[in-house]
């Protein structure tokens, strides 16, 4: 990803606060070990722009030291559920897909790790009012604040149905 934001909503935080691009991507490449000012269990959400408009977000559940050093990433999965949806994703890398049986499995334990990532809907919510880009209704954006309970509308107000 050549150009996005980064928030972040360390331990003991009340809001999200942007980190400088630059900074999330030295870290994501590994050429720092550390991110200032995050510790404790962090929630990041990484945010793909294009032409000044937020298309997806990603979302991160990690854990951090008091020095902002990267210590695990956090799953819902257990270690078994774990290894076998890397296994299921090795198997798809070099086969080209998953089908049946593996695919669906794939799918659920991709889909239950990523709920389990997701910041609580009141984050979400307050990660709209953090951002300075707008968000695209037509993109995967709109999956994530859908779970917020956020129209796509406008994405402020409760969804009415």
């Amino acid at each position: 990803m050549e150009d996005g934001l980064a928030y972040v909503w360390p331990e003991g935080a009340t809001s999200w606060s942007e980190i400088p691009w630059p900074d999330w991507v030295a870290f994501a490449r590994r050429a720092v070990d550390r991110l200032p000012g995050v510790t404790g269990e962090t929630h990041i959400i990484l945010c793909v722009v294009d032409e000044g408009v937020v298309l997806n977000m990603l979302c991160h559940h990690n854990l951090f030291g008091p020095d902002g050093r990267f210590i695990k990433q956090l799953t819902v999965l257990s270690d078994g559920e774990k290894a076998r949806q890397e296994a299921l994703m090795a198997k798809g890398m070099k086969e080209g897909d998953l089908y049946g049986e593996e695919k669906r499995v794939h799918d659920e334990l991709n889909e239950r790790e990523w709920e389990g990532s997701l910041p609580s809907r009141d984050q979400l919510r307050a990660l709209i009012g953090a951002l300075r880009l707008p968000v695209s209704p037509e993109h995967g954006a709109q999956h994530l604040l859908r779970k917020a309970g956020l129209d796509r509308v406008n994405w402020a107000n409760p969804v009415s149905c």
